[in-house]
């Protein structure tokens, strides 16, 4: 079971990520938020459950044949955006970052804002896709078929 959470080797099918990763992630997180309402305890679950849904959606690339580091990319770029705008992202100063093309100024929570914003675009669609469609028939370049 720890293999399922922890390595990011093989394929699963879709039921495994929603049974296994997506509902779980979800009713642990809200479990979180609710005793503790973005406190210390939902970040310290936050934080640990980064890694297992990194997994998971590694092994749902695998599974439809796609490199795995998209899944990385995608799933811990986020918290790592998260973190960082929380540490850095607002100041009681704006931050002239640089300069528009007419000279507009462009500030340091606007370049914050755009990089998430984009982001979380394409977390939102690689997410979707990874979770309704369907795996590659048969073995492919990652493993076997997991539904055999």
């Amino acid at each position: 079971m720890t293999k399922l959470w922890w390595s990011p080797a093989g394929r699963i099918p879709i039921v495994v990520f929603w049974t296994r990763f997506l509902i779980p992630l979800g009713l642990i997180l809200g479990t979180a938020l609710a005793i503790n309402d973005d406190g210390p305890l939902f970040m310290f679950v936050f934080l640990l459950v980064i890694w297992p849904s990194t997994v998971g959606a590694v092994k749902r690339l695998h599974d439809l044949n796609f490199p795995g580091w998209i899944g990385f990319v995608l799933w811990m770029v986020g918290p790592v955006l998260q973190v960082g705008w929380a540490l850095f992202g607002s100041a009681p100063e704006p931050t002239v970052i640089l300069r528009g093309w007419s000279g507009v100024p462009i500030y340091s929570e606007d370049i914050a804002f755009g990089v998430g914003a984009v982001w979380f675009f394409f977390f939102v669609f690689a997410s979707v896709f990874i979770s309704l469609s369907p795996g590659t028939k048969g073995s492919n370049k990652y493993g076997p078929d997991p539904l055999g």
